[in-house]
């Protein structure tokens, strides 16, 4: 599945990738992009995990690959339990979502220009 949190908080995202790490999780990364939710998500949310709102105007994202129900599971439970991201959640709601690799319609590479 393709894991995308939403949040403009950075050191929020910076937490979720070291979650990642521990759950055994290499391939992750931030982006930085203005409204980048829209071009994530888009505007119609049909994903089969979600936490949180993802009408909000989001300028980072944290984005990861995980195989197996299992593992996408721990991961978001070991997320919602994590007591280090409570506050750097206060201000600015975040938004996670699950989407299964094959539920993707369109995955665009786009350049650095």
């Amino acid at each position: 599945m393709l894991i995308v949190a939403l949040h403009n908080n950075r050191n929020y995202l910076e937490r979720i990738k070291e979650l990642a790490k521990e759950q055994g999780i290499a391939d992750s990364t931030i982006i930085e992009r203005k409204d980048i939710g829209t071009y994530l998500v888009g505007e119609q949310i049909d994903v089969i995990v979600h936490r949180g709102n993802a009408t909000h105007p989001y300028d980072k994202a944290f984005i990861a690959t995980v195989e197996g129900n299992e593992r996408v599971r721990r991961f978001l439970d070991a997320i919602e339990k994590d007591n280090e991201l409570d506050p750097l959640n206060v201000d600015d709601t975040g938004f996670i979502c699950a989407v299964p690799f094959d539920q993707i319609k369109h995955l665009e590479l786009e350049s650095s220009h």
